[in-house]
């Protein structure tokens, strides 16, 4: 018996092109995704989101309204406990002392707010205050403010002085108390702020506006003034003045 035709039932090729613009999406796809998670990864390991709950409990535990003895002023803005931990201070940033760039020397008024710290609380026991924002930077130094025996904060001390500005990167809960107290010290113009003091305003002459029956006394009054011929006192003192050599 003669044997039936069987039909093909393969699909037909496709073409070339189209096989790699699939590739290449599936792989753009893949891409997209790893530069998502890794954005993602780096945003929270930068603001803290990815921080160990076990090292934030420990820093709370330990330093969150503690007190401890500050052994070293670094500069402005950064401490040392005696413990060897290093606090850098919540909410401000005090000009630089470049200790690794020497050949630079101190940021002006660097060595002005180091030297207000160091006043205020070498060698002396201060209170510690945590932030709910953060504990660590990403130098791992601990964000905390320092408060002094007399209830008073030196976060606060520095600002008020003009020795520091407050911070605009990271977000904190004192952020908008400490913007007004930097505001406070522009407009008294001390420290930093002394060469920015604002100038008091000049108050403007107001004019008023000449109409025109102004513009027609105005010009009665100076025909008046204008003497005619028979009235001049001295007829022939012109004359007398072209004759002068």
């Amino acid at each position: 018996m003669p044997r039936k035709s069987i039909k093909s039932s393969s699909r037909p090729p496709v073409p070339l092109g189209t096989l790699l613009a699939r590739r290449w999406q599936r792989k753009a796809g893949v891409i997209l995704v790893t530069l998502l998670i890794l954005g993602l990864a780096y945003l929270g390991q930068k603001q803290g989101w990815l921080a160990a709950p076990s090292a934030q409990n420990d820093d709370w535990r330990l330093y969150h309204h503690q007190n401890w003895d500050i052994t070293k002023v670094i500069d402005g803005d950064t401490v040392e406990l005696s413990d060897g931990t290093r606090i850098r201070l919540w909410g401000i940033d005090t000009p630089e002392m470049n200790y690794r760039k020497p050949n630079l020397g101190p940021e002006p008024f660097a060595q002005e707010s180091t030297e207000m710290a160091r006043t205020l609380v070498e060698g002396k026991t201060v209170r510690l205050e945590l932030d709910p924002a953060d504990t660590r930077d990403r130098y791992e130094r601990l964000l905390a403010y320092i408060q002094l025996p007399d209830g008073t904060w030196l976060n606060e001390h520095l600002l008020q002085a003009g020795l520091a500005r407050w911070e605009r990167r990271f977000p904190h809960s004192r952020r908008d108390y400490y913007k007004q107290l930097e505001q406070q010290a522009r407009a008294e113009g001390v420290g930093r702020w002394a060469s920015q003091k604002p100038k008091p305003r000049r108050k403007k002459k107001k004019f008023r506006k000449r109409n025109r029956a102004d513009d027609l006394r105005s010009d009665s009054c100076s025909e008046a003034l204008i003497l005619s011929p028979v009235d001049y006192p001295f007829p022939n003192l012109r004359s007398l003045v072209a004759r002068l050599p």
